[in-house]
């Protein structure tokens, strides 16, 4: 027969590891869901600027892009995301509307491929970076500027503030 001593040190056992786990699971799931919040609050097109400029000092990356995406971040915000260290971050700069030129023409020589990739498949970019993504080393890349310069239309290119479709320009 077990003895009630044991008993009981048995169930403080389980129970402590049962409190820990709960613990555990509590707080995992409060930061998933203030991840998720970040998320959400990062992709709105009505979130204020300083909210925005508040969020890019998040650690994830997939907030730093949609905040690097939002046209409403500031363009301080912008031009310190162009220089993070995650392509990811870096390419979704080059996407939004409000980047500065001089940003652009940086990004247009990023050290990663996949920042120019997505760059040279980008129609709102200014015809001068996509010829310069044109001349680029690597084949993708220049593939890829070479066919977004053939499908903008000469009115887009004319037209830099196209009442539906605004150019990123330097």
């Amino acid at each position: 027969m077990v003895d009630s001593c044991t008993q009981t040190e048995g169930f403080r056992a389980f129970a402590l590891e049962a409190y820990t786990l709960f613990i555990n699971r509590t707080q995992d799931w409060a930061a998933e869901s203030t991840a998720r919040l970040h998320m959400r609050m990062a992709s709105r097109s009505d979130t204020p600027p300083h909210v925005l400029a508040a969020l890019a000092r998040a650690e994830a990356v997939s907030v730093l892009e949609r905040v690097a995406e939002n046209p409403r971040t500031p363009v301080d915000v912008l031009e310190q995301l162009a220089r993070h260290e995650s392509a990811a971050v870096r390419a979704a700069v080059s996407e939004n509307e409000n980047v500065p030129g001089r940003t652009l023409l940086t990004l247009s020589a990023d050290e990663d491929p996949d920042v120019r990739f997505k760059m040279a498949e980008n129609p709102r970019l200014s015809p001068l970076i996509l010829r310069q993504l044109a001349a680029d080393d690597n084949p993708f890349v220049a593939f890829r500027a070479q066919k977004t310069l053939l499908r903008i239309k000469p009115a887009d290119v004319v037209e830099m503030n196209a009442p539906r479709r605004k150019l990123l320009c330097v």
